[in-house]
């Protein structure tokens, strides 16, 4: 009556209504949420999990300590983002091409202008995951730090400058123009442009200024407190919505694994907890066929063991298996498998054609 009840996969609460209109038994509800939570096939087809609250990053003590980079397209090319954490100032470089050859050239450039920061963040895709960035980073003395593969939120602060910068540029005639304005627009809260945080200074752009403002001034000695403020403010308005904090995951769970955001699937593969990795919120997992993935913890959720169990399937007979070749063939036939021109290594030799046919001489009649 179990799986009558759950034959059309309806959920817990569904499958309780269900079976509270025509049927009752002593512990039905448990009885169903065993039976629901145990199915493969419910397992398999989930909603996405809640968002969690806002894990906001540490701003930098000095300029240019942290940035973040990300590759993004406009109208049909290629371009770097790089961001500073301290003071938001990003550059968009246009790229040729996006091999890592070109895109370490690009930020050898940026950091011949801005120094070499000590901490690098960034996605799992290429070219930042080849072996020559790797070499890039340790050539600099720089921190190599991704995200989890599918989530962008972890380098978020690329992904914003990538928005804001596509913003721009729309409405724009000037790319370069806009830039520069956008870089000397005080900040909210800070009262200091981006290229003040990083630079010390103003750079003059289209307004009229005073010869006074575009001298060079120390920041106050609060700026810290008030960046950190703007993060605490931030992590208050964002936790305001539905979020929860999921629960920790330890080595040996069992999971489903989301499909990924471009994915056509969408079915959640089973999986299991196999290592817990120094990023929060971030774990690898290991699947059936024994391939490793690392994953946020978003996109996990735990389940039941019965749940994650495969389900038994028949073998598929072997297509070159004994029971499906002609055994009646004449003794003088040819595999088909033979390619044009292998003959037998009996004599005399006889053709044998591209699709496996022996060229026989025809018999005639002596007179």
């Amino acid at each position: 009556m179990l799986k009558v009840i759950n034959e059309l996969h309806l959920g817990i609460v569904k499958c309780k209504q269900r079976a509270r209109e025509v049927m009752y038994w002593p512990a039905m509800n448990t009885a169903i949420e065993e039976e629901v939570r145990n199915c493969s096939k419910c397992a398999t087809y989930q909603n996405k999990q809640s968002r969690e609250p806002l894990k906001p990053t540490n701003t930098p003590e000095i300029p240019y300590g942290e940035v973040g980079c990300d590759l993004f397209d406009f109208e049909q090319k290629k371009y770097l983002m790089i961001v500073d954490y301290h003071s938001r100032y990003f550059d968009a470089i246009e790229l040729k091409s996006t091999t890592t050859s070109a895109v370490v050239n690009a930020m050898k450039v940026t950091f011949s202008c801005h120094g070499i920061p000590m901490k690098l963040r960034s996605d799992n895709g290429p070219p930042f995951n080849s072996r020559e960035f790797h070499l890039f980073c340790n050539q600099y003395g720089i921190q190599h730090t991704t995200s989890s593969p599918h989530f962008q939120s972890s380098n978020g602060e690329a992904e914003r400058a990538i928005q804001t910068v596509k913003k721009l540029w729309r409405k724009s005639d000037d790319k370069y123009l806009s830039l520069l304005n956008y870089r000397t627009t005080p900040l909210e809260s800070v009262n200091l442009s981006p290229a003040q945080l990083l630079m010390g200074r103003r750079p003059r752009n289209n307004l009229p200024t005073r010869t006074e403002l575009l001298k060079s001034r120390n920041a106050g000695p609060n700026l810290s407190q008030q960046m950190k403020d703007i993060k605490e403010k931030q992590k208050f308005y964002y936790d305001r919505r539905h979020v929860k904090e999921l629960p920790r995951l330890d080595i040996g769970d069992q999971v489903r694994v989301a499909p990924p955001e471009t994915s056509n699937t969408k079915e959640w593969k089973p999986a299991t907890v196999v290592e817990q990795h120094k990023q929060p919120r971030s774990y690898v997992v290991e699947f059936n066929n024994n391939q490793r993935l690392r994953r946020n913890r978003k996109h996990l959720r735990r389940t039941n063991p019965n749940a994650n169990r495969a389900p038994e399937m028949e073998p598929e007979p072997d297509s070159a298996s004994d029971s499906e070749i002609d055994t009646h063939e004449p003794p003088n036939t040819v595999n088909k498998h033979f390619s044009k021109g292998v003959v037998l290594a009996d004599s005399p030799k006889p053709v044998v054609t591209s699709s496996g046919r022996v060229v026989r001489k025809p018999n005639r009649l002596d007179l």
